[in-house]
Formats: structure tokens, sequence, C-alpha cells
């Protein structure tokens, strides 16, 4: 019940309060289940994506490395929890500027998703923006404009925008002006 009150406060954007509710949450499934059980990692990625929306990325991975831990512990349970728990690690060192361990946080990510029976291409797009963008942020270009050309098909319509977007300021950056301008002409229309 406190994990669905704390839930339902995430929801609300009232993180502060999630986090005291998922405290106790955790302290409970800590004495209910253990440390290294898939219902405890559950808490632990909630913290994190509570602390993270707060803006304090180390509580965020703190919390998120106990979760991977814990879901690592019981990987029969729900891999694709697993999935989404690596991208947002990814994001949280992404925003520490800690690149190198991002991406291959990413690229975990992606390769349980492209795993899957069923594949939400569009979603995995996203992550291969991510992916993409990090690459461009270690100024591995090549990389990156290959990313985007393998996803930007079947990518969200939003994300297409970034894609594009990041297209050309690769461009740019490798001096590459006419194939910048197109891309941005690209992501206008």
């Amino acid at each position: 019940l406190t994990y669905q009150n704390a839930t339902n406060l995430i929801i609300n954007g009232q993180y502060a309060e999630a986090i005291d509710t998922l405290k106790i949450s955790s302290e409970f499934r800590h004495k209910l289940y253990s440390k290294e059980s898939f219902e405890y990692g559950i808490v632990q990625n909630a913290l994190g994506i509570s602390y993270r929306n707060l803006g304090n990325m180390d509580k965020a991975i703190e919390h998120f490395l106990n979760a991977e831990k814990a879901y690592l512990n019981e990987l029969d349970k729900n891999d694709v929890a697993l999935a989404r728990l690596f991208n947002n690690i990814g994001n949280v060192y992404f925003n520490k500027l800690n690149f190198g361990t991002s991406s291959e946080y990413y690229k975990k990510a992606v390769e349980i998703f492209e795993n899957q029976t069923e594949i939400d291409k569009p979603g995995v797009a996203d992550i291969y923006y991510s992916l993409a963008n990090t690459n461009f942020k270690l100024r591995n270009y090549a990389e990156a404009l290959a990313i985007i050309e393998n996803h930007y098909a079947e990518a969200y319509s939003d994300t297409k925008l970034f894609f594009l977007s990041l297209r050309a300021a690769i461009y740019q950056e490798l001096k590459k002006f006419d194939e910048a301008y197109n891309s941005y002409q690209d992501a206008i229309n």
C-alpha cells in the first residue's frame, strides 16, 4: 500500500513526499523479502526516479544501482524492468556528463529490448537516440550518424525531430555546412 501511495505521489510530481513514503516501503520490503529481491528493487528504482526528478543525481545513482543488484539476482522476474532501469541509469550518467558509462547502460537496455518476442521499435529508437547523442558528446560522429541512419525510420515523430537536429549538429561539427543546413531544413519541414 505504501508503494502504491508513493506511485501516486510521483505521478502528481510530489517527489519529496514520494521519497518519504518509498523509504518506508523500502524498509518493509527489505524485512519481508531481502535487499536482493525483485520486490525491493522496484522500490529502489522508484527512489532513483524520484531523486533524479529532484535533480539529485548522486542519490538517484545510489538507488538505481541498488535496484540493479536486486534485479540481476532475479532475472527471471522481468527483464523489461531491467532494460528500463538500464535506460534510467544511462540517463543519470549522461546528466552527470559520464558519457562512457551512460553509453554502456544504453547498450545494455537496447540489447534486452531487442531480444524480446515483441519489440517496441519506436521505444527502442528513443534509447538509440540517447546512444547517438552520447556518441555525439564523445565525438564519435561516425557512430552517431550510423545510429541515426539505422533507427530514424522507426522512431516516434518527436524522436525523429531529435535525430534530425542531432544529425545537423554533427554535420556542423564536421564542417559539412550544406548537410547541416539540409538536416535543419528537414527538421523544420
